[in-house]
């Protein structure tokens, strides 16, 4: 038997394991075998990155090929079959090869050049196991030549010999088109993953140690176990090799490689015997041996796997009771009672009754006499689409030469409401519904207008009618007049600011500068930013602060000399009192103490 898994390594015919170091979208030659021209079979297994994994650089198997004569058949990790790109409907027997999947776990191949082929993609796992009878001469490939001695040299493609271990792998790694295949990186390895070999020295495996020495698995899954899938690989292989030495061992727990499987199968470490089944041939995971005169697969080896419960029989992969075996399986998997007639959905003119042992009886579905339907106005007669087996007709709606009526257009709140609904000449009416009125005014009628209900014949309706309120409006000083008519023809007046400065009540045009007391005052560009009226902008007189000889500057706040407010007088020489005046142009005036 050659035996492996596209994680870590496989197992050849001679015991001798050898390690697939290689990652990314990777091909394998697993066997060949030699034939006649265009003959000879070979054997492909596809690696690549798991689907569901996190981790990108753990491999997966996704297929393996099958070139058998001119034929290639691909079973895939979606547990399909695929021949010459045409999907496959299991079982199935063609050509000299046999197919059958189990529970949707397992692809088993028979083939006629001597070998049996299982998949199990679900547990990264495949087997090759030759006839007895098949001789050794005629393979080669990773698995090499069946009863080769181990340590024997290793036969590259091309017929010659090496030792090198990697370089044999490498020599028989196919290429692809579709990918690149890599030498696998170094793994960070978890701690304490190596602890899982030690079961290969517990009492469970104990019976087997007399048959296959441990110490060459021990020291391997000590070395390379990097990952608890490692362990379980290794482990795994062991047992493997332990069953078909005869001995059986039970070594999976909940804490150590757990195998679960779906549905209501159960798990058996080393099942033997025959499994009922309903007379197809499904056959399970081990031997090709089918008992003859009764309906059920054996097995004439140990087999590890999922097994039907007591009571209950396989059924095109499924466990059920032993009265579903009188029941009939279409191509689509609908289950039908026996003596139930039905009509494929892919040919309704046949009819279908399950028989005695499952067997289908279709005929084909004699034709009735049938009518014509009598059509109405912007109707056709024509005959319905689909109808293979006898001619049905239907009347159809004639939208081209059918003369359609206008629909009506409906006002005060009525509502156009087809009156013969399903017919192809439609009828409008014009029907009025008082609970779809809306009853909500509008949201807010202008300043000119008031809020108005107007009746209709079926919805009242809101509308903003006018509502003039003419007014004589006189504007504010530095503000001119403007007057507007809105949609009503009312009018409405507003004071707009005119380009003056307003200062004490009078209003100064842009530019013009004139005395405010003491000031002299000017009217500016800039604009007031509430009234939008120009800004006055006004400065202090410069008085003459220089007094004649014998008179001083005295400032005098609040004293007014002839109509202007000064900031500063003086006294001469008599006593009397000296302003400085800007309307005296420098000049002292002189008033009296």
């Amino acid at each position: 038997m050659c035996m492996g898994s596209s994680i870590n390594h496989v197992v050849r015919f001679d015991g001798l394991a050898l390690r697939l170091d290689g990652e990314g979208v990777c091909s394998y030659t697993l066997l060949t075998v030699s034939g006649g021209i265009g003959e000879g079979s070979e054997v492909k297994l596809h690696s690549g990155p798991c689907q569901n994994s996190a981790n990108y650089y753990q491999v997966c198997m996704k297929a393996i090929e099958v070139i058998h004569g001119p034929h290639k058949l691909l079973l895939k990790d979606d547990m399909t079959a695929v021949i010459d790109r045409e999907e496959l409907s299991l079982p199935w027997r063609f050509a000299g090869l046999e197919l059958v999947r189990y529970r949707g776990v397992m692809l088993q191949l028979k083939s006629d050049h001597g070998y049996v082929l299982t998949f199990t993609p679900r547990s990264n796992e495949f087997t090759i196991t030759r006839h007895s009878s098949s001789t050794a001469e005629d393979t080669a490939g990773l698995c090499g030549p069946c009863g080769e001695e181990k340590g024997s040299v290793l036969f590259l493609c091309n017929g010659s010999s090496t030792s090198d271990q990697p370089g044999f792998v490498s020599d028989w790694t196919v290429a692809v088109d579709d990918g690149v295949c890599l030498p696998k990186r170094r793994a960070v390895c978890v701690l304490g993953a190596a602890m899982g070999c030690k079961a290969l020295r517990s009492q469970v495996f104990e019976p087997c140690h007399d048959h296959i020495p441990v110490q060459v698995f021990l020291a391997k899954c000590e070395e390379q176990a990097c990952e608890e899938s490692d362990v379980c690989e290794l482990v795994s292989a062991y047992a493997r090799l332990c069953r078909q030495r005869g001995v059986c061992v039970d070594w999976r727990s909940t804490d150590l490689c757990p195998l679960r499987f779906p549905g209501s199968m159960v798990y058996d470490a080393c099942r033997t015997g025959c499994v009922e089944d309903c007379g197809s041939i499904q056959t399970l995971l081990g031997d090709w041996l089918v008992a003859s005169g009764n309906e059920s697969a054996c097995m004439d080896t140990p087999t590890e796997s999922c097994f039907c419960a007591k009571g209950t029989v396989l059924h095109h992969g499924q466990c059920v009771s032993a009265e579903a075996c009188s029941q009939c399986v279409d191509q689509h998997g609908h289950v039908y009672p026996y003596m139930q007639s039905w009509v494929p959905d892919e040919n309704p003119c046949l009819i279908c009754m399950c028989l005695d042992q499952q067997n289908i009886n279709c005929t084909a579905r004699p034709c009735n006499d049938v009518r014509a339907p009598v059509c109405g106005p912007c109707e056709i007669l024509r005959e319905k689409r689909g109808s293979q087996c006898c001619p049905e007709y239907e009347c159809a709606c004639d939208l081209v030469t059918c003369d359609l009526p206008e629909v009506p257009r409906c006002e005060d709140g009525q509502a156009a409401v087809l009156k013969n609904p399903g017919e192809c000449q439609p009828i409008h009416k014009c029907v009025c519904k008082k609970g779809e009125c809306s009853l909500e005014p509008p949201a807010a009628c202008a300043a000119h207008r008031q809020l108005s209900v107007k009746k209709t014949k079926c919805c009242n309706v809101f509308e903003c009618v006018c509502n003039c309120q003419n007014s004589t409006h006189t504007c504010p000083v530095g503000f001119i007049a403007s007057s507007s008519t809105n949609d009503c023809g009312c009018t409405d007046t507003t004071c707009l600011p005119d380009k003056v400065c307003v200062v004490g009540g009078v209003a100064h045009p842009v530019g013009s500068e004139w005395e405010e007391v003491c000031q002299k005052c000017r009217c500016t560009q800039l604009q007031d930013k509430d009234t939008s009226l120009h800004i006055a902008q006004c400065a202090l007189p410069v008085c003459d602060r220089n007094c004649p000889q014998g008179s001083t500057y005295t400032p005098l706040k609040g004293e007014v000399h002839n109509g202007h407010l000064c900031g500063v007088k003086g006294r001469d020489a008599r006593g009397h009192a000296v302003w400085a005046n800007p309307q005296t142009r420098g000049r002292d005036v002189a008033v009296s103490s």
